[in-house]
């Protein structure tokens, strides 16, 4: 079953879907039913069905294909012309995959880092501590105004909504966050 779920990783879902759905109605544990679930997602191109495929696989401690997963939806919701919801898989991913050791798969390959600039870096890590738009202008000496203007692309590059997931989106290493925080988005 492992070996078979791998694949739909490679890009192969459709090829694993049917053998998967049927050792799902063979296999004890919840495992085998989101490998099905996740496999039959990747072959529909359905970033919804993708995200809560990733959302389950994280909460069975499969946090790599978790990754995997929230990238493919990523992939589908851009194909739909979905870009919000596609860039809010691809901020889940890109939380996720830092906490895969290191791992390289292609489809981890494909997570694009937000992109932020400089200064909305700044700035979200700030609001991410906690810090009111008040707090954060005193101290980058700017106008409460700037700093909402500098969150507002923050949250639309991230895909997130708000300060509560923003935290939860930089959750990442210094060495990790700075890297990341600097690449450009891939298109």
């Amino acid at each position: 079953m492992l070996a078979l779920h791998q694949i739909v990783g490679f890009g192969a879902a459709e090829c694993m879907t049917a053998r998967l759905h049927q050792l799902a109605s063979k296999v004890d544990g919840e495992l085998a039913p989101v490998f099905a679930a996740h496999a039959g997602a990747a072959a529909a191109g359905d970033g919804a069905r993708l995200v809560a495929a990733s959302e389950d696989l994280e909460n069975l401690g499969f946090t790599l294909v978790a990754s995997e997963a929230a990238s493919q939806a990523c992939h589908a919701y851009r194909s739909a012309g979905r870009g919000h919801q596609a860039r809010a898989a691809n901020a889940r991913a890109w939380e996720l995959a830092p906490r895969c050791q290191g791992a390289r798969t292609p489809t981890l390959a494909a997570i694009a880092a937000p992109g932020l600039i400089a200064r909305e870096r700044e700035v979200a890590a700030l609001a991410a501590e906690g810090r009111t738009s008040r707090q954060i202008a005193e101290r980058l000496t700017m106008s409460v105004r700037t700093v909402d203007n500098h969150l507002r692309p923050v949250y639309a590059k991230l895909g997130i909504s708000g300060r509560t997931a923003l935290a939860a989106c930089l959750a990442l290493s210094p060495n990790d966050r700075d890297t990341a925080a600097v690449s450009p988005a891939r298109s």
